[in-house]
């Protein structure tokens, strides 16, 4: 999967640039509407409107980056998924007569279609979520750094225990699991003997 990233670049480039200005966007709203209502909290209108104004030139801002990053990134994912389905379609052309009738007409068409739209949706679009998400993960602690370091050391204790936390009750709660399960089976062989007299 990676060999079409690395094909396509360029463009993978500069999306993540896009990524990039859309998470410094998303920071810079959240802390325009914290001047706002700072503003607003020492009856300063002229200030709250200044910053509302800042605020929402941001946001239509982000507004456009958004819009320009999602046709970039559809665009892109379509490239690299056209570029797989070529090279599938290389590779089955060089196949011997015999290695090609192995498998049914439908077999191919299913993998041209349906394995590279899952590909496509599995695979290249998680790989750009992730990469946004990150991007934003790192301007939030650049931002929460530079209005305090007990912040950021907070945010990052905080996430440990959520994710600390649910996977410590899943594994309590695994053996309870397995006995419900093992019940559920049960019933559902019951119901299964019954049904047969019908």
């Amino acid at each position: 999967m990676f060999h079409y990233f690395k094909k396509f670049w360029f463009r993978n480039l500069v999306y993540l640039v896009i990524a990039a200005v859309q998470a410094g966007l998303t920071i810079v709203t959240a802390l325009l509407a914290a001047a706002e209502l700072n503003a607003l909290i020492k009856f300063d209108f002229n200030g709250f409107l200044k910053w509302t104004l800042l605020d929402i030139g941001a946001f239509a801002l982000l507004l456009g980056m958004n819009y320009v990053g999602g046709v970039l990134q559809a665009k892109t994912i379509q490239k690299m998924a056209n570029a797989l389905r070529r090279d599938i379609g290389t590779k089955l052309s060089q196949l011997p007569y015999s290695a090609y009738h192995a498998h049914q007409a439908s077999d191919y068409s299913s993998w041209l279609s349906n394995d590279v739209n899952q590909i496509e949706v599995q695979g290249f679009a998680n790989v750009y979520e992730m990469a946004g998400s990150i991007l934003t993960a790192v301007f939030s602690m650049i931002t929460l750094v530079a209005l305090h370091w007990a912040l950021a050391i907070a945010t990052v204790g905080f996430a440990g225990l959520m994710i600390a936390v649910p996977l410590l009750v899943q594994k309590a709660m695994a053996p309870c699991q397995l006995g419900r399960d093992g019940k559920e089976r049960g019933v559902f062989a019951k119901g299964q003997r019954s049904s047969e007299w019908f």
